[in-house]
């Protein structure tokens, strides 16, 4: 994962999803090919091969968090906005933070992500920004484990 990648496949989708980056923090799943599939960085590829997936991935959460408040407010979702993770009803200016609404937007059915629209890239905000790498501190740390870490029985 040195190019980078961790930080930039998550800032796609929190650009997509309007979170607020200093509040994002990226996990790394655990290997379990039975759950998660395969896992691998694909080198400098990785952008052109999934960064389409991580903007549909983005912005269907965001619709999901936009229907939540929407259906608790009994208002229609077009009439909600996003920006650095709360949803603002623009007509009474209510809002409700995406951790308010992470619960019941996870009992939604996910839409097709390939049917969501995405932000435009006149509307990005953080693709384009130098950020930190999520796992920096990390790694000069030495706390996470690389393939010279490994140790195989016998």
């Amino acid at each position: 994962m040195g190019q980078g990648i961790k930080t930039a496949l998550a800032m796609i989708i929190a650009e997509q999803l309007d979170a607020d980056w200093s509040k994002v923090r990226v996990e790394q799943a655990p290997i379990n090919p039975r759950v998660f599939g395969e896992q691998f960085a694909n080198g400098s590829r990785s952008i052109r091969e999934y960064s389409d997936q991580m903007h549909q991935v983005g912005a269907a959460a965001r619709a999901m968090l936009v229907a939540a408040a929407a259906q608790h407010w009994g208002v229609q979702p077009a009439d909600c906005t996003t920006e650095k993770s709360v949803v603002t009803h623009k007509a009474s200016g209510r809002k409700l933070s995406y951790a308010e609404l992470a619960a019941k937007a996870a009992t939604m059915t996910a839409p097709d992500p390939k049917t969501v629209p995405l932000k435009a890239r006149k509307d990005w905000k953080l693709i384009g920004t130098r950020q930190t790498g999520v796992d920096n501190i990390k790694v000069v740390t030495g706390q996470p484990l690389f393939g010279i870490d490994t140790v195989v029985p016998n």
